[in-house]
């Protein structure tokens, strides 16, 4: 269904050899990003350095390792335990295992991170038992990702709590205004900071799908989120706290301060730090890191915020910046996104491209989509 000369350009086993460092920086085939949902600000993203420009033609000289295919892509976690020192790997060793709770993270996507890092680990260390940490309860409201997830937790027998909704948590104080906050989302920020103030804000118990009753939230040694992103997003709406999703995100990060877990580690498109700091500066150390998968060796253009909370009575401030940390894993991309291709089927490109179509920027915007 694909022309052939994508084929050939884009074959596994030739691709290295098309890369060759013999040719000029301009013969060499540049790496082609796919850009999900951004829209290229020169004021907010300027064009990375000389060193960091993400193309073909060997790593620079500012990377250790690049990518050639997906296959190199996935390999990330050895990658990464791999850069670690002898006392970096002591540390991380010592702190993993614990506990785990997410939010709004689709199938448990944290889950398969957790465990590529967990067998990357025991690749490292086979000597040292690595204990696997345990996810406690999750929240997610997309349906079909929660039949996944009650398969996965029925499947394993776990003890993981899942809830439907944020929002169910909020106290019968807020509830009550819940459908006027809805119509009226502009006024939520103002109308509930008073009532998380006085403590009458939220609730610990739920319903949960996968114990048919009501569960109560138990803290986490740590918790992984991505809320709704749509209000900040460049190809959203662009109505920001103004928008109904903010009643999912201020649930979430209100529970943050009934849970109080010791880390937070908080993913989203840029736009949310102020939002952040507002509601929960005063418990954690927030720090960010300005993210995009293009960095590590993904040829896909998503540029995010990833922040990193620590609990300021349960931990310590870091005294590097998370900048800092992230840019030790940096790796030059050498593939294109086609590659991701030759991983579906028909009708799931289809779909994924019914998608993309209704970018304001897509030049094919309303046009049939056709396969050569």
């Amino acid at each position: 269904p694909f022309p052939k000369s994508w084929c050939t350009s884009f074959d596994r086993f030739d691709r290295r050899h098309l890369h060759s460092p013999t040719l000029s920086a301009a013969q060499q085939p540049r790496a082609l990003a796919c850009d999900f949902d951004t829209v290229a600000d020169p004021a907010v993203d300027p064009a990375p350095p000389a060193d960091r420009v993400i193309q073909a033609g060997g790593p620079c000289p500012s990377r250790s390792s690049s990518t050639y295919n997906l296959d190199d892509a996935f390999g990330w976690a050895d990658y990464c335990v791999r850069g670690l020192s002898g006392c970096e790997l002591e540390d991380v060793l010592e702190a993993w295992g614990g506990t785990y709770s997410t939010a709004c993270s689709g199938i448990d996507s944290p889950c398969s991170a957790i465990h590529d890092l967990q067998c990357a680990l025991e690749r490292e260390a086979p000597t040292i038992d690595v204990s696997l940490p345990q996810c406690i309860s999750c929240v997610e409201w997309d349906g079909k990702c929660q039949d996944e997830l009650l398969l996965l937790h029925t499947h394993h027998g776990t003890s993981c709590c899942a809830f439907s909704d944020l929002c169910e948590f909020y106290s019968d104080d807020v509830l009550e205004y819940l459908p006027e906050l809805q119509q009226h989302p502009e006024k939520a920020l103002d109308a509930l900071l008073p009532v998380v103030k006085a403590g009458r804000a939220m609730k610990t118990s739920g319903n949960c799908l996968v114990h048919g009753g009501r569960c109560t939230l138990v803290p986490a040694d740590r918790h992984i989120a991505g809320t709704s992103c749509t209000a900040f997003s460049p190809q959203g709406v662009q109505a920001r706290e103004f928008d109904v999703t903010i009643l999912a995100f201020l649930a979430w990060a209100w529970m943050r301060r009934l849970m109080q877990e010791t880390q937070i580690i908080y993913e989203n498109v840029r736009g949310l730090a102020f939002l952040l700091n507002l509601v929960l500066s005063d418990l954690y150390h927030i720090d960010v890191s300005h993210c995009c998968p293009q960095l590590f060796g993904w040829p896909i253009s998503r540029p995010r915020d990833y922040f990193v909370l620590r609990h300021k009575a349960k931990s310590f401030e870091s005294a590097h910046t998370l900048d800092e940390w992230t840019r030790r894993w940096h790796r030059t991309c050498c593939f294109s996104w086609l590659d991701f291709f030759w991983q579906t089927a028909e009708h799931e490109l289809m779909h994924e491209l019914q998608w993309a179509q209704r970018r304001k920027t897509c030049p094919s915007r309303g046009d049939e989509i056709k396969f050569d």
